[in-house]
């Protein structure tokens, strides 16, 4: 593929993701996503301190700073934070992070749109979180004199081996970002296999390993018990991040499972919201009843729809048992879904074969109990059953996922001094 061909690839993108927000939303709501998404971002002033971009993709990386923001602003008072994502939903997910001055659409990673944004937040540095997703935006902040940073970065499950990273725009990609942070010291390897030299990558640790970022209050809990209609004494079963074609497997095993005489309700969150009229049917023919959490609260229903976005962390911290969504159906590259999430909050979690980017975590869960490797409702109904007879191995399981989430407890600490030194050689962090 030539550099035009990737660059018309791009801006058919580009106007694709436009005309879908134009159908959604309709005319009161496009306007100012269509102006941001331009370049016309709004004008930063009143702060003395360093300017800091922080782009993320619309998903996790969103609610990953969640504790990388509050760091950073206490870390640099007087300083300029905002955050940019590129979906109107993970954009109100964005703006309840606390410390941040603003949020807003992330420029069409296009030439025209990336310099009149620039133009706009005039940033001493830009970080983008997990991957470099946005090559256009990083090379001309570098060309700038902007410091560029990869924070939580990720080339797991051999992400660099994937094709995207032979397009000609994303074709050293890397060489536009000052420092590359990555999650683990065994990552480095794939970094430098894709033109990264070693002096450019630091091991700062995964942002969803931060001790903080599983921290939730009793207060928090009761209040998404309260919103979720579950009562302090019931037990919930998770389906977190669920897949189109999973929704039957979960529900037929949570049928089964309600047939055994097991006290569980369950919470399904589908990966996109569109999916919710299918599970609503799939309960009809199994005869649950089913209500939906943007409908107000569900009360006793079986079955709760998690039809809202960045409420599923909050969530898994209610859960007795989890499902970890996109590891049954085969999506993409096989990666399954963030099973980070729920292994902060220490609930049993089932999962199918499709899991290549946690087989370290994967590993070390099965050694204490191997039925949490589920291949249908067969399997995932029959490892619920059993586990709810097992306290003593769901005690080991919870001891199991503290160890393994302590590893990184610091990950944001170590973040917010390696932006701190770098702002510093640059004469930038005052």
């Amino acid at each position: 593929m030539t550099q035009v061909d990737d660059a018309l690839v791009d801006a058919l993108r580009a106007s694709a993701a436009a005309a879908w927000q134009i159908l959604r939303h309709g005319r009161t709501e496009w306007r100012p996503f269509l102006r941001e998404r331009w370049g016309g971002l709004p004008r930063l002033t009143g702060k003395t301190g360093p300017r800091i971009w922080i782009v993320c993709a619309p998903g996790g990386e969103v609610v990953q700073t969640s504790v990388l923001g509050p760091s950073l602003r206490q870390a640099f008072p007087d300083a300029t934070l905002v955050l940019s994502t590129s979906n109107r939903e993970f954009l109100a997910v964005a703006r309840r992070i606390a410390g941040l001055d603003g949020c807003f659409f992330t420029p069409f990673d296009r030439p025209r749109a990336v310099r009149r944004a620039l133009d706009r937040v005039r940033p001493d540095l830009v970080v983008t979180v997990e991957s470099a997703f946005a090559p256009v935006l990083l090379r001309e902040a570098r060309r700038r004199g902007v410091i560029t940073m990869l924070a939580s970065g990720t080339m797991t499950a051999d992400y660099h081996l994937e094709p995207s990273y032979a397009r000609p725009l994303r074709h050293h990609v890397f060489d536009a970002v000052d420092v590359v942070g990555v999650k683990e010291a065994s990552e480095i390897s794939a970094f430098v296999r894709l033109g990264v030299p070693a002096s450019r990558i630091a091991v700062l640790g995964d942002l969803r390993r931060d001790a903080r970022f599983a921290r939730v209050e009793e207060s928090e809990r009761t209040a998404v018990r309260a919103r979720l209609g579950v009562g302090r004494d019931e037990s919930l079963l998770v389906a977190g991040s669920v897949r189109p074609g999973e929704e039957p497997l979960v529900l037929e095993a949570y049928r089964r499972v309600r047939d055994k005489g097991a006290e569980l309700r369950l919470l399904i969150a589908p990966r996109f919201i569109a999916q919710a009229p299918t599970i609503e049917s799939e309960c009809a023919e199994r005869g649950l009843s089913v209500a939906r959490v943007s409908a107000g609260v569900p009360g006793a229903s079986d079955v709760i729809v998690l039809d809202t976005y960045g409420d599923l962390p909050h969530v898994y911290a209610l859960a007795r048992f989890v499902f970890l969504g996109g590891t049954l159906v085969h999506v993409g590259a096989g990666l399954g879904q963030n099973l980070i999430e729920p292994l902060a909050h220490g609930a049993p979690i089932f999962f199918g074969p499709h899991v290549r980017r946690w087989t370290a975590l994967t590993r070390a869960l099965l050694e204490i109990y191997p039925g949490l490797a589920v291949t249908g409702a067969d399997d995932l109904a029959d490892g619920l059953l059993a586990l709810d007879a097992a306290p003593g191995i769901v005690a080991a399981l919870r001891e199991r996922a503290s160890a393994l989430m302590a590893e990184g407890g610091d990950a944001a600490a170590r973040h917010v001094e390696a932006i701190r030194a770098v702002l510093t050689a640059r004469g930038r962090a005052a």
